[in-house]
């Protein structure tokens, strides 16, 4: 009894025609009757001289097997023996043994073509279009490993306070209340920090490597009533890099507004210049503060960074505070030292205060000058006192900082003025002038502010070195 087979010729294929697909036909279409036993006609001739067939070695029929097509691999060097697979009355897989990469399956339907015996030219125009490998077997880019491993060591940070490369690249900034990402451990810059929320403290500017700069500090929440009237504090700035860079700011604290005793969150400190080169970053300013019936207190700026070889960060100011009731600015920032060359930051002025009494806050001192030369910082202005039925105060000056060698000391600070409409007023007291450095002269005194009943006391002047 004859059983339905196909019949299938391969003409003159050799190994890399046939791994790309050329001169092999597998369309199913008519049957023809083949005797028995039920044998696969495959004839096969490696490329080489013209009209020398070699007949590939004994093909095996295996019926209704399911074969899983292989993994594209690399094709034995050697011709071996080719293998079909019938399932259903049609050829589902044929593969040539011992080369992994040389598994087709059939197209879909189509009328039935016969690839004979010949050159491979003739045999291609003949044949049906050659078989596309299953998406399953299609290598993935090339490179994809070598990518990922490089970007393990250079690359920006893209998610939220996600580092930069381990080597090379730039920290991503923070989400909200997380910290700035940190830069390479060779080049790049520190993230900004998150800003603050009623919950969440605000993040810190991420830190660079060796050369690169910090990130600044997040921004301060404001609050109401509804938070409990105080304000969030500024994140502090990143420092810059290790040889190299400079610090970040510290952010801005948050202000704030109530019913009752409102608080404004103090600005945050500046971060540190690098080694060899970078400036110290400048201290957050102090938020401001309001209050209808309680007391104000404005918040206090942040310190400037510290700097080796550059100059350092001015300290930031304080906030104001504003109220029916006792009022009270915050006090400046100091500013950053330079420990080898540079000058010293300037100190933060104080912030003002306007109430029933007025209370202004003090300013920050001025940093010094690096020792091997650099001017001292000068001292901040004392905020201005505002009362109506009680007294109101000037805040003090800040004092200059001390010059290095053969620098100058920096100048001392001016007090604030002290007014009251119904009530006395007095000005604040000016800053002490810096001592100057081996051979630099000293810094001269602020001088004091005016008040309604007494002005401030003018500071004295800075040794000279």
């Amino acid at each position: 009894m004859n059983e339905k087979r196909e019949l299938m010729n391969i003409g003159r294929v050799g190994a890399l025609a046939v791994a790309l697909g050329v001169g092999v036909a597998l369309a199913p279409g008519n049957t023809v009757d083949a005797p028995d036993p039920p044998r696969a006609v495959v004839a096969a001739t490696p490329i080489g001289p013209a009209h020398h067939h070699i007949q590939v070695p004994k093909a095996t029929v295996v019926d209704d097997v399911a074969a899983p097509v292989a993994a594209v691999g690399q094709p034995a060097s050697e011709p071996a023996a080719a293998e079909v697979h019938i399932s259903g009355g049609t050829i589902s897989v044929v593969t040539v043994a011992g080369h992994t990469a040389l598994s087709f399956r059939p197209t879909s339907g189509g009328p039935e073509t016969r690839a004979r015996s010949g050159r491979i030219g003739a045999v291609a125009s003949q044949v049906a279009p050659p078989l596309a490998l299953p998406p399953t077997l299609a290598p993935g880019p090339p490179g994809d490993l070598f990518s990922a491993l490089i970007a393990v060591f250079v690359g920006n940070g893209d998610e939220p306070g996600e580092n930069g490369g381990l080597l090379f690249g730039n920290g991503a900034d923070g989400a909200a209340g997380q910290n700035g990402g940190r830069g390479g451990l060779l080049f790049g810059n520190g993230g900004r920090g998150g800003a603050a929320t009623s919950v969440l403290p605000a993040g810190n500017g991420g830190a660079a490597g060796l050369f690169g700069n910090g990130g600044d500090g997040g921004q301060g929440a404001n609050a109401t009533s509804a938070d409990g009237g105080t304000g969030r504090a500024g994140g502090n700035g990143g420092n810059g890099g290790l040889l190299a860079g400079n610090g970040g700011s510290g952010g801005a604290g948050g202000n704030a507004t109530n019913d009752g005793t409102a608080v404004g969150g103090a600005g945050g400190n500046g971060g540190s210049g690098g080694a060899l080169s970078g400036a110290g970053g400048r201290g957050g300013t102090g938020g401001n503060a309001a209050s209808v019936q309680g007391e104000a207190f404005g918040g206090d700026g942040g310190n400037g960074g510290d700097a080796v070889s550059g100059p350092a960060g001015a300290g930031g100011n304080g906030g104001a505070g504003g109220s029916k009731a006792d009022a009270q600015g915050g006090t400046g920032g100091r500013g950053g030292d330079a420990h080898v060359r540079g000058a010293g930051g300037a100190g933060g002025d104080g912030g003002s205060a306007t109430g029933d009494r007025g209370y202004s806050g003090s300013a920050g001192s001025g940093g010094h000058g690096g020792a091997f030369g650099g001017d001292g910082g000068a001292g901040g202005t004392g905020g201005n006192g505002k009362g109506a039925n009680g007294p109101a105060f000037g805040g003090s000056g800040g004092n200059g900082g001390a010059g290095g060698l053969a620098s100058a000391g920096g100048a001392g600070g001016s007090g604030g003025t002290g007014t009251s409409t119904n009530h006395n007023g007095f000005g604040g007291a000016g800053g002490a002038g810096g001592q100057g450095g081996f051979g630099g002269p000293g810094g001269a005194g602020g001088a004091g502010g005016d008040g309604k009943t007494s002005d401030g006391s003018n500071g004295p002047d800075g040794a000279d070195g």
